[in-house]
């Protein structure tokens, strides 16, 4: 079975680039970050719009087709499309770099459920400064906001919101590292050299190339 590695971090520390960056470095890894877009597709929906319509109809109790229940756990279906693409993936001889946020946590406790022994290699966080994360986001991010302090209202928000939810949801909680293998300040390394230390981390792990 191929290596797993899981990137997670705070809204804008770089988790797809440096996931991309890995990918670019490393033909045997592939990314598999599924959203909302590649569940809405494989449902059958035009678009992604659509699907969170029906999505809050259920969640509120005005769409009761029988067929459409399964979204009220919109978050258990997500999961599964994740853990489903990651053992393809691996199924067929190929590495994996995963950068959605629950990912160093979920992929193994879905496994444990399953039995199927999938253990995830390799778990890197990255965090950054309020203020040049925000800079950052604005110049790089379609859903950023306008301004600096705008931008990190909204990046605190939306971390709170999560360590809130995967606490509620799943007992998770996303701000102990204490199991992971590396945790990068990632405004400090400019992007070759944040995908260059991730990439030394693991090969001096694994005693390979560095």
């Amino acid at each position: 079975m191929g290596r797993i590695i899981c990137v997670g971090g705070w809204t804008g520390a770089g988790k797809d680039f440096t996931c991309k960056g890995i990918t670019k470095r490393r033909p045997s890894f592939v990314h598999v970050c599924p959203t909302l877009k590649t569940i809405a597709e494989e449902e059958g929906f035009s678009d992604v719009a659509e699907f969170q319509k029906v999505v809050s109809a259920v969640m509120d109790g005005t769409d009761k087709t029988p067929e459409h229940q399964k979204y009220k756990d919109t978050d258990k279906l997500f999961d599964e499309k994740l853990y489903d693409e990651v053992k393809s993936t691996l199924d067929q001889g190929r590495d994996v770099v995963v950068s959605t946020w629950l990912g160093p946590w979920i992929l193994e406790k879905i496994s444990k459920e399953k039995g199927d022994g999938l253990k995830v290699d390799f778990k890197v966080w990255l965090y950054a400064p309020a203020v040049p994360c925000a800079e950052r986001m604005i110049r790089g991010r379609s859903d950023a906001k306008s301004d600096i302090e705008e931008t990190i209202r909204y990046m605190k928000e939306k971390d709170q919101n999560n360590i809130g939810r995967y606490m509620d949801v799943y007992g998770i909680d996303i701000t102990d590292h204490s199991n992971f293998d590396i945790e990068i300040n990632s405004i400090s390394y400019n992007g070759d050299k944040l995908v260059d230390l991730v990439l030394s981390a693991f090969d001096i792990k694994f005693g390979g190339r560095c």
